[in-house]
């Protein structure tokens, strides 16, 4: 018996080709085979399987993600108020509240004043040298009255513990900006917080007046890829694959592979070379009898830094591959790429815009199998094609996506608002301790003589 082909087995010795592997068997080939061998129930074994592959070994992976959306609450004054009197649900929540703190302070106060209001009413001269010192102390200390009264003085702890928090969270939020730079929010309960400002629109890349335009157009532009392609499950070699740039007007151009290694599950081939422009349009042959389970297209350019223009490494990867089938005989696969550039201003009103760039490739895919043509026509055309071609279209989107990060506050304005916030504290203050005055004291004393009042008659009463 004749040996058959790497994928394929024939189990009779009549006249006519080997037949294709079914799915989950393999025959490496180059002897006879009249049974297939199963593989793994993990493995990738399509039709005419070499080999066992690992999909997790051929991963797709991308580099480009959305961008953020605008913050819900995008003004520091309102993310500074919410700060401060906003108490969680959760433990951690309430441990880092300022109003709960503010309200433990406050009940402190208020047990000061009245053990004050004890000491008042003692007789005892120590204990009345004793307030007396207090309420010097406590007078030096009132930010509400200007030093006219202790009571002032002794909620001007709150005010002190309120400025800590406010000043703690000035900081801190300040520092939440870039996104790149700054790490997870540790000033609020929620940890997503972010001075940043975030905004995307498509743009077309039009020149300035002078015909001038960023740099990081040209950096992007002149960036090389590296194309690399993992032909999985087939026993093509080096000599089986060429590489060719079609082009109008020319027969085709030869494009030399910088690699073709074969990768230790011995089942796949691994081919690298340099695309020599952006857009183009490639064919990979793959000659002879060989079938070709799936396939892995890589994308790789260096990335570097010119000043304020940062050019991203391009590295992604994306898989292709259908059940129970094999590649079909005329691949075409269309990369569309796309610029997506990143402005970071400054936290400075006059600081540099920092320019951040990187290629985005889309990917669509035509005739990735035959299976419907062997349906319709017979699958003996499976056995007649002598060339399996792969051709790959690289092209350019005419515009590019522009996302842009600003900080909410920079340092200028976060000092004003800041300073304005506890200046609207002390005046808060201020104004409860007038109400108190004004309104509380004088309706508890009315209450007291309406009380006394009531109980001088009733002795009356009960004297009489």
């Amino acid at each position: 018996m004749a040996p058959c082909v790497a994928g394929t087995y024939k189990n009779s010795s009549d006249f006519g080709p080997c037949t294709v592997c079914p799915s989950q068997t393999k025959n490496k080939g180059n002897q006879p085979c009249s049974q297939c061998i199963p593989c793994a129930p993990t493995s990738f074994c399509p039709l005419g399987a070499v080999g066992e592959v690992s999909l997790d070994d051929y991963s797709s992976y991308i580099q480009t993600y959305s961008y953020p959306s605008k913050p819900t609450m995008n003004n520091y004054d309102d993310l500074l108020v919410h700060n401060i009197f906003a108490v969680g649900y959760s433990g951690r929540c309430i441990l880092m509240s300022p109003l709960f703190w503010t309200a433990i302070t406050i009940s402190l106060c208020i047990v000061a004043w009245l053990f004050m209001t004890l000491l008042k009413i003692s007789r005892s001269p120590r204990a009345q040298n004793h307030r007396n010192n207090a309420k010097k102390l406590l007078k030096k200390a009132d930010i509400i009255n200007q030093g006219e009264r202790w009571v002032g003085g002794l909620f001007t702890l709150v005010i002190l513990l309120i400025f800590g928090f406010t000043f703690r969270f000035a900081s801190g939020f300040l520092n939440l900006y870039s996104i790149e730079t700054s790490d997870v929010s540790q000033i609020s309960c929620d940890d997503t917080i972010r001075n940043t400002l975030f905004g995307s629109v498509l743009q077309l890349p039009l020149p300035y007046p002078d015909n001038n335009r960023w740099s990081i157009f040209d950096m992007l532009d002149n960036q090389s890829f590296i194309m690399s392609l993992d032909l999985l499950n087939t026993a093509a070699d080096r000599q089986s694959v060429t590489i060719q740039q079609n082009r109008p007007g020319v027969n085709y151009l030869p494009i030399p592979a910088n690699s073709c290694i074969l990768q230790p599950d011995n089942s796949t081939r691994s081919i690298s070379f340099l695309a020599p422009i952006h857009q183009i349009n490639l064919q990979i042959n793959i000659t002879g009898p060989l079938f070709v389970g799936g396939m892995r297209l890589c994308l790789y350019g260096r990335g570097y830094i010119n000043g304020v223009n940062r050019l991203q490494t391009l590295d992604m990867c994306k898989i292709f591959w259908t059940i129970n089938e094999t590649l079909a005989r005329f691949t075409s696969l269309y990369i569309v790429l796309i610029k997506v550039i990143n402005l970071t201003k400054s936290l400075e009103i006059s600081g540099e815009i920092h320019y951040d760039g990187r290629w985005s490739p889309s990917f669509t895919e035509i005739t990735l199998s035959d299976k419907f043509i062997y349906d319709q026509d017979g699958h003996h055309l499976r056995y007649i094609s002598e060339r399996t071609v792969l051709s790959i279209t690289l092209s350019e989107q005419p515009f590019y996506l522009q996302n842009t990060q600003e900080p909410i506050v920079r340092k200028d304005e976060l000092a004003f608002h800041t300073l304005l916030f506890c200046t609207l504290v002390i005046e808060l203050f201020g104004i409860s301790l007038l109400f108190f005055r004004l309104a509380i004291v004088p309706l508890i004393r009315t209450i007291s003589t309406r009380c006394h009042h009531t109980k001088r008659n009733e002795n009356i009463k009960e004297t009489a």
